[in-house]
């Protein structure tokens, strides 16, 4: 697993309440799930956050991934 850590990659959320808080809501392997998301993140009528990665899945070739916060 190589995440935030080893550059693969996170997904976390920024929170202001009561001052800058970090949560991280998930961490890449650079396997199935991709790896190196770039781009951002677009957040879906569901709820649900969406991104696109550039490395991982079945080809090598990336993925698009969702993110239930």
């Amino acid at each position: 697993m190589c995440g935030g850590d080893e550059g693969c990659g996170v997904v976390y959320e920024l929170s202001n309440s009561t001052g800058w808080q970090q949560t991280l809501l998930y961490v890449f392997n650079d396997g199935a799930d991709g790896g190196f998301p770039g781009g951002g993140v677009l957040l879906g009528s569901d709820g649900n956050l969406y991104g696109t990665t550039g490395f991982g899945g079945s080809n090598n070739l990336g993925v698009v991934y969702q993110v239930t916060p």
